[in-house]
């Protein structure tokens, strides 16, 4: 319930996506969780990768593009965001600290700029990394979406997706293992 409300949530602030996560990775994740008249008004979610040998990871939340951060109740007052979000990331640090973390990331999330601008004020950090993101308003009522939407776009990106269509490009949606391997493999060898 908590999610739904929030209208800049993303989906990989769902329980689903945290469980493929897990799934997939076999990390754990850790939600810390603030509460008022005992309903959720705050969560910082976080995903832990154990490595014993090199110290653990956190991440909220991993993957290029999968946006965390802290996730707060819309009715909350200014006052109250700002402290609730002081007191998720004094937990967090604090969970750092004593659970030999070597490295934690926090991606937040494009669409809270309150929370962005709150992050780079009050969180210090050794790196920092500036990502853009695209978002795209999908058309309404229109009986060519197809074009509509390409119509959005400017060359040579509109130029390559009807090439790609034209070629017999194809895809589809899947959370099949094999699919995912092949994804990893795909950033790893772009990486390498």
């Amino acid at each position: 319930d908590f999610i739904l409300q929030i209208n800049y949530a993303l989906i990989y602030s769902s329980i689903q996506y945290k469980n493929q996560i897990e799934r997939y990775l076999g990390c754990n994740s850790k939600y810390f969780i603030a509460l008022k008249n005992n309903k959720i008004v705050g969560a910082f979610p976080l995903m832990i990768f154990i490595n014993e040998k090199y110290g653990n990871v956190i991440n909220s939340l991993p993957y290029y593009g999968s946006n965390g951060g802290i996730i707060l109740a819309l009715t909350l007052s200014d006052i109250e965001k700002k402290n609730i979000r002081q007191l998720l990331l004094d937990e967090v640090i604090k969970y750092v600290e004593y659970n030999n973390i070597s490295a934690s990331t926090f991606i937040t999330n494009p669409l809270d700029i309150e929370q962005n601008k709150w992050f780079m004020k009050n969180v210090e950090y050794d790196f920092l990394a500036k990502k853009i993101c695209q978002i795209t308003q999908l058309p309404n009522n229109c009986s060519d979406v197809e074009n509509a939407l390409l119509d959005q776009y400017e060359n040579p990106r509109r130029r390559n997706i009807r090439k790609a269509i034209k070629s017999g490009v194809t895809y589809y949606v899947s959370d099949k293992l094999e699919d995912f391997d092949f994804l990893y493999s795909i950033h790893k060898e772009n990486i390498e």
